[in-house]
């Protein structure tokens, strides 16, 4: 049975949560690389995170499936609807990480002191129609 990589992911909580959720609908579906990156997580860029795979003829049902979760509206914490503040739109990437010039600064200095490669980010918010990233606050 071949398997195809659905999505990618950083921790193995909300891939976890995904792959739940499709076994609940009767696909069928592993996780790749879970327990090395989970033991060692400086293994998610050699790697190349954790992978969700399905087998090929479950793949247009897992794409939307997965669709559907990620079509979730984001709430703020007063629970409003939290949109772009450039478009107005309430399509948006979560937790999606981004890297700033202050990261690979820091990155740099502590790889040429520490001989060690550590990747800073920031986790923000992105507009899936105009690429704005933003913070909620």
């Amino acid at each position: 049975m071949p398997l195809k990589t659905l999505r990618t992911f950083d921790d193995s909580i909300q891939a976890n949560l995904v792959k739940a959720k499709l076994e609940s609908r009767g696909v069928l579906c592993f996780l790749k690389d879970e327990h090395s990156v989970t033991m060692n997580p400086l293994y998610i860029n050699t790697l190349g995170g954790i992978k969700l795979q399905v087998p090929v003829e479950d793949l247009k049902e897992a794409e939307g499936i997965v669709k559907e979760m990620e079509a979730n509206l984001t709430l703020n914490k007063e629970e409003e609807l939290l949109t772009c503040p450039n478009c107005g739109s309430p399509e948006l990437y979560h937790d999606f990480k981004t890297y700033g010039i202050f990261e690979w600064i820091v990155t740099m200095a502590i790889a040429f002191i520490g001989i060690v490669f550590p990747f800073m980010y920031k986790t923000v918010y992105k507009c899936k129609n105009c690429d704005t990233e933003f913070k909620n606050e």
